[in-house]
Protein backbone atom coordinates (compact mmCIF):
# COMPACT_ATOMS: atom_id res chain seq x y z
CA UNK A 1 0.00 0.00 0.00
CA UNK A 2 1.14 3.75 -0.65
CA UNK A 3 1.17 5.90 1.92
CA UNK A 4 0.42 9.49 1.28
CA UNK A 5 2.08 12.46 2.68
CA UNK A 6 -0.96 14.77 4.09
CA UNK A 7 1.14 17.78 3.46
CA UNK A 8 -0.08 19.08 0.25
CA UNK A 9 2.57 19.29 -2.61
CA UNK A 10 2.26 22.70 -3.14
CA UNK A 11 2.59 23.53 0.90
CA UNK A 12 6.00 25.37 1.58
CA UNK A 13 7.88 25.15 5.06
CA UNK A 14 7.21 27.59 7.04
CA UNK A 15 9.57 30.66 7.18
CA UNK A 16 9.71 31.00 10.59
CA UNK A 17 10.98 27.37 10.82
CA UNK A 18 13.93 28.89 8.75
CA UNK A 19 14.36 31.74 10.94
CA UNK A 20 13.91 29.87 13.90
CA UNK A 21 17.17 27.61 12.35
CA UNK A 22 19.33 30.65 12.12
CA UNK A 23 18.76 31.77 15.24
CA UNK A 24 19.84 28.66 16.69
CA UNK A 25 22.95 28.49 14.38
CA UNK A 26 23.96 31.50 15.35
CA UNK A 27 23.43 30.48 19.40
CA UNK A 28 25.56 28.19 18.58
CA UNK A 29 28.43 29.74 17.25
CA UNK A 30 28.37 32.79 19.35
CA UNK A 31 28.58 30.57 22.32
CA UNK A 32 31.28 28.53 21.14
CA UNK A 33 33.01 32.04 20.39
CA UNK A 34 32.56 33.03 24.27
CA UNK A 35 34.97 29.93 25.14
CA UNK A 36 38.30 30.32 25.81
CA UNK A 37 39.13 27.22 26.91
CA UNK A 38 40.09 24.23 25.01
CA UNK A 39 36.30 23.77 23.44
CA UNK A 40 33.62 22.71 24.14
CA UNK A 41 31.60 19.50 24.50
CA UNK A 42 27.93 18.61 22.59
CA UNK A 43 26.17 18.53 25.96
CA UNK A 44 28.11 22.10 27.42
CA UNK A 45 26.81 23.66 23.88
CA UNK A 46 23.49 22.30 24.07
CA UNK A 47 22.77 23.57 27.59
CA UNK A 48 23.99 26.84 27.17
CA UNK A 49 22.53 27.50 24.12
CA UNK A 50 19.11 26.16 25.50
CA UNK A 51 18.71 23.18 22.71
CA UNK A 52 18.46 19.91 22.86
CA UNK A 53 21.92 17.63 22.09
CA UNK A 54 20.21 16.30 18.76
CA UNK A 55 19.65 19.87 17.07
CA UNK A 56 22.66 21.22 18.42
CA UNK A 57 24.78 17.92 17.08
CA UNK A 58 22.67 18.91 13.44
CA UNK A 59 23.44 22.55 13.86
CA UNK A 60 26.99 21.65 14.30
CA UNK A 61 27.34 19.86 11.37
CA UNK A 62 26.26 22.43 8.97
CA UNK A 63 28.58 24.54 10.57
CA UNK A 64 31.64 22.26 9.90
CA UNK A 65 30.32 22.19 6.52
CA UNK A 66 30.87 25.82 6.14
CA UNK A 67 33.58 25.63 8.04
CA UNK A 68 32.49 27.57 10.97
CA UNK A 69 33.12 25.29 13.24
CA UNK A 70 36.26 22.72 13.71
CA UNK A 71 35.70 19.54 16.27
CA UNK A 72 38.79 18.02 18.29
CA UNK A 73 39.27 14.26 16.41
CA UNK A 74 40.73 13.11 20.00
CA UNK A 75 38.98 14.98 22.55
CA UNK A 76 35.64 15.54 20.76
CA UNK A 77 35.34 18.83 21.66
CA UNK A 78 34.48 22.01 19.13
CA UNK A 79 35.73 24.93 18.62
CA UNK A 80 35.63 28.01 16.03
CA UNK A 81 36.61 27.35 12.76
CA UNK A 82 39.15 29.46 10.55
CA UNK A 83 36.54 30.58 8.26
CA UNK A 84 34.72 32.18 11.41
CA UNK A 85 37.99 33.94 11.70
CA UNK A 86 38.30 34.85 7.83
CA UNK A 87 34.87 36.31 8.13
CA UNK A 88 35.95 38.68 11.40
CA UNK A 89 38.95 39.79 9.33
CA UNK A 90 36.97 41.09 6.51
CA UNK A 91 34.53 42.72 8.72
CA UNK A 92 37.31 44.30 10.53
CA UNK A 93 38.90 45.21 7.26
CA UNK A 94 34.87 46.73 6.33
CA UNK A 95 35.23 49.30 8.74
CA UNK A 96 39.04 50.35 8.11
CA UNK A 97 40.30 49.80 11.62
CA UNK A 98 43.62 48.42 10.66
CA UNK A 99 44.79 51.33 9.45
CA UNK A 100 44.30 53.08 12.79
CA UNK A 101 44.95 50.60 15.15
CA UNK A 102 47.85 48.98 14.28
CA UNK A 103 50.56 51.27 14.82
CA UNK A 104 48.87 52.55 17.90
CA UNK A 105 48.62 48.99 19.28
CA UNK A 106 52.71 48.63 18.49
CA UNK A 107 53.57 51.75 19.88
CA UNK A 108 51.86 50.63 23.50
CA UNK A 109 53.43 47.43 23.21
CA UNK A 110 56.93 48.98 22.31
CA UNK A 111 56.51 51.58 25.63
CA UNK A 112 55.15 49.41 27.76
CA UNK A 113 55.89 46.35 27.71
CA UNK A 114 52.51 44.80 28.07
CA UNK A 115 50.12 43.59 25.33
CA UNK A 116 47.68 46.28 23.78
CA UNK A 117 44.36 45.33 22.89
CA UNK A 118 41.40 46.57 21.09
CA UNK A 119 38.05 45.76 21.33
CA UNK A 120 34.81 46.81 19.59
CA UNK A 121 31.41 46.48 20.95
CA UNK A 122 29.29 43.65 19.69
CA UNK A 123 26.07 43.39 20.93
CA UNK A 124 25.94 42.91 24.75
CA UNK A 125 29.61 41.68 24.34
CA UNK A 126 33.12 43.44 23.85
CA UNK A 127 34.89 41.80 20.93
CA UNK A 128 39.02 41.74 20.38
CA UNK A 129 39.98 42.38 17.06
CA UNK A 130 43.25 43.70 17.06
CA UNK A 131 46.20 42.57 19.55
CA UNK A 132 49.74 43.37 19.93
CA UNK A 133 51.56 41.65 22.08
CA UNK A 134 54.47 43.21 24.26
CA UNK A 135 58.37 43.08 24.04
CA UNK A 136 58.25 40.62 27.22
CA UNK A 137 56.70 37.44 26.49
CA UNK A 138 54.95 37.24 29.94
CA UNK A 139 53.47 40.61 28.99
CA UNK A 140 50.16 38.39 26.93
CA UNK A 141 46.48 38.59 28.76
CA UNK A 142 43.91 36.53 29.26
CA UNK A 143 42.34 37.31 26.00
CA UNK A 144 42.42 36.24 22.58
CA UNK A 145 41.49 37.63 18.85
CA UNK A 146 37.99 37.03 18.78
CA UNK A 147 37.62 36.68 22.69
CA UNK A 148 34.74 38.21 24.24
CA UNK A 149 33.25 39.46 27.78
CA UNK A 150 30.55 41.35 28.63
CA UNK A 151 29.92 45.04 28.80
CA UNK A 152 30.72 45.97 32.27
CA UNK A 153 33.14 43.14 33.42
CA UNK A 154 36.80 43.65 34.00
CA UNK A 155 38.48 47.06 32.55
CA UNK A 156 37.67 46.83 29.64
CA UNK A 157 33.95 46.08 30.16
CA UNK A 158 33.88 48.99 33.41
CA UNK A 159 35.60 51.72 30.57
CA UNK A 160 33.22 51.18 28.14
CA UNK A 161 30.09 51.43 30.32
CA UNK A 162 31.19 54.25 31.83
CA UNK A 163 30.86 56.26 29.24
CA UNK A 164 27.66 55.64 27.94
CA UNK A 165 24.82 57.81 29.34
CA UNK A 166 23.21 56.90 32.29
CA UNK A 167 19.76 55.60 31.40
CA UNK A 168 21.66 53.14 29.44
CA UNK A 169 23.32 51.85 32.24
CA UNK A 170 21.49 50.33 34.73
CA UNK A 171 19.95 47.90 31.67
CA UNK A 172 23.19 46.85 31.11
CA UNK A 173 24.33 45.84 34.61
CA UNK A 174 21.50 44.19 35.21
CA UNK A 175 21.62 41.45 32.08
CA UNK A 176 25.82 41.86 32.89
CA UNK A 177 25.28 40.42 36.18
CA UNK A 178 22.68 37.15 35.21
CA UNK A 179 25.57 36.09 32.94
CA UNK A 180 28.36 36.32 36.04
CA UNK A 181 29.09 33.87 38.35
CA UNK A 182 28.75 36.29 41.10
CA UNK A 183 26.44 37.30 44.09
CA UNK A 184 24.17 39.70 42.13
CA UNK A 185 23.62 42.28 44.93
CA UNK A 186 27.47 42.21 44.97
CA UNK A 187 27.92 42.47 41.49
CA UNK A 188 25.92 45.59 41.07
CA UNK A 189 27.54 47.27 43.53
CA UNK A 190 31.19 46.49 42.07
CA UNK A 191 29.72 47.48 38.85
CA UNK A 192 28.20 50.39 39.69
CA UNK A 193 31.41 51.54 42.38
CA UNK A 194 33.46 50.75 39.40
CA UNK A 195 31.35 53.23 36.78
CA UNK A 196 32.15 55.97 39.36
CA UNK A 197 36.05 55.40 39.63
CA UNK A 198 36.71 55.27 35.87
CA UNK A 199 34.84 58.39 35.58
CA UNK A 200 36.62 60.25 38.24
CA UNK A 201 39.86 58.91 36.73
CA UNK A 202 38.99 59.03 32.81
CA UNK A 203 40.20 54.92 32.73
CA UNK A 204 39.29 51.76 34.21
CA UNK A 205 41.80 49.46 36.49
CA UNK A 206 41.10 46.25 37.28
CA UNK A 207 43.31 43.16 38.40
CA UNK A 208 43.11 39.64 37.89
CA UNK A 209 44.58 38.03 41.60
CA UNK A 210 44.53 34.65 40.15
CA UNK A 211 47.33 35.30 37.61
CA UNK A 212 48.90 38.77 38.75
CA UNK A 213 48.04 40.48 35.37
CA UNK A 214 46.17 44.18 35.75
CA UNK A 215 44.32 45.54 32.60
CA UNK A 216 44.26 49.51 32.25
CA UNK A 217 41.66 50.24 29.84
CA UNK A 218 39.98 53.93 27.99
CA UNK A 219 37.12 53.86 25.81
CA UNK A 220 37.50 54.89 22.34
CA UNK A 221 34.55 57.53 20.65
CA UNK A 222 33.84 57.75 16.93
CA UNK A 223 32.06 60.48 15.30
CA UNK A 224 29.64 61.91 18.74
CA UNK A 225 30.18 61.36 22.48
CA UNK A 226 29.13 57.77 22.38
CA UNK A 227 31.75 55.07 22.78
CA UNK A 228 32.70 52.97 19.68
CA UNK A 229 35.57 50.90 21.26
CA UNK A 230 38.19 50.08 24.06
CA UNK A 231 41.71 50.73 23.83
CA UNK A 232 43.65 48.40 26.71
CA UNK A 233 46.55 47.46 28.43
CA UNK A 234 47.14 44.18 29.58
CA UNK A 235 50.52 42.47 31.39
CA UNK A 236 51.69 41.57 35.08
CA UNK A 237 51.28 44.19 37.70
CA UNK A 238 54.95 45.05 38.01
CA UNK A 239 54.80 46.96 34.32
CA UNK A 240 52.33 49.08 36.05
CA UNK A 241 54.02 49.67 39.40
CA UNK A 242 55.27 53.75 40.91
CA UNK A 243 55.47 55.89 38.14
CA UNK A 244 55.85 53.67 35.05
CA UNK A 245 51.49 53.63 36.21
CA UNK A 246 51.04 57.21 34.93
CA UNK A 247 53.57 56.85 31.73
CA UNK A 248 51.31 54.29 30.28
CA UNK A 249 48.28 56.39 31.37
CA UNK A 250 49.03 59.33 29.74
CA UNK A 251 50.29 56.82 26.72
CA UNK A 252 46.95 55.23 26.44
CA UNK A 253 45.18 58.54 26.33
CA UNK A 254 47.42 59.41 23.49
CA UNK A 255 46.88 56.90 21.25
CA UNK A 256 42.90 57.32 22.57
CA UNK A 257 42.97 60.36 21.17
CA UNK A 258 44.89 59.74 18.11
CA UNK A 259 42.81 56.62 16.92
CA UNK A 260 39.43 59.20 17.39
CA UNK A 261 41.16 61.54 15.06
CA UNK A 262 41.51 59.06 13.10
CA UNK A 263 38.23 57.30 13.07
CA UNK A 264 36.37 60.78 12.46
CA UNK A 265 38.61 61.24 9.30
CA UNK A 266 37.00 58.45 7.92
CA UNK A 267 33.22 59.92 8.64
CA UNK A 268 34.38 63.71 7.57
CA UNK A 269 30.43 64.17 7.08
CA UNK A 270 30.16 63.42 10.90
CA UNK A 271 33.72 64.76 12.32
CA UNK A 272 32.27 68.52 13.49
CA UNK A 273 30.41 65.79 15.95
CA UNK A 274 32.80 64.16 17.30
CA UNK A 275 33.20 65.23 21.09
CA UNK A 276 34.42 63.61 23.77
CA UNK A 277 32.18 63.25 27.08
CA UNK A 278 32.59 65.77 30.08
CA UNK A 279 34.25 63.41 32.33
CA UNK A 280 37.06 63.03 29.43
CA UNK A 281 39.80 65.12 31.05
CA UNK A 282 43.03 64.68 30.27
CA UNK A 283 43.72 66.04 33.37
CA UNK A 284 42.39 63.25 35.48
CA UNK A 285 44.54 60.83 33.55
CA UNK A 286 47.94 61.82 35.76
CA UNK A 287 48.12 62.02 39.58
Amino acid sequence: MQILSTRPATEKPSPRAGVQAVDRALAVLLRLAVDAGPGMRLKEIAHDAGLDPATTHRLLGSLRRFGLVDQDGETKRYGLGLEFFAVAAAAANKFQFAASIRPALRALGAQSGACALFFVGSGPDLVCVEMQAGRRPSAYGPGDLGSRRPIGAGAVGIAYLAALPDPEIEAIVLHTVRRLEMDPEAAVRGIRDAIVQARADGYALAEDIAVGFLTLAMSVHGCGSRPEAVLALNGPARLFSGSRAARLVAALADQVRQIEVDLASLHPAASEAHACPQWWNPANFIS
